[in-house]
């Protein structure tokens, strides 16, 4: 499934300011790893370990905080999008920590 992924400006300026890319997977984890493999530079922002999400991020599907769906093992169809945001990012974009 290709999903569209919007990202934090922090996570944005790590790859040329781009404020969306795609991946494919078929659960909200499968699609953050194929875009941490995609796109290395991000994998220490996203993942705080292995299969471990960085916990100061918030990530919707489709405008639904994936806490209140199944999580990572959220499946996820053709079209879908990933909103990848900082929980606390400011607006300086800066503020996502590590």
């Amino acid at each position: 499934m290709t999903v569209r992924i919007a990202l934090a400006p922090l996570l944005g300026e790590r790859i040329g300011g781009r404020s969306a890319v795609e991946a494919e997977g078929r659960t909200v984890a499968e699609v953050l790893s194929a875009l941490a493999r995609a796109h290395p530079e991000l994998a220490g922002l996203l993942w705080k370990g292995e299969g471990v999400p960085n916990p100061y991020l918030v990530i919707f599907l489709n405008d639904r905080n994936i806490v209140e769906l199944q999580g990572l093992a959220t499946p996820v169809a053709d079209g879908d999008e990933l909103t990848v945001v900082s929980a606390l990012e400011g607006g300086s974009g800066r503020s996502l920590r590590c």
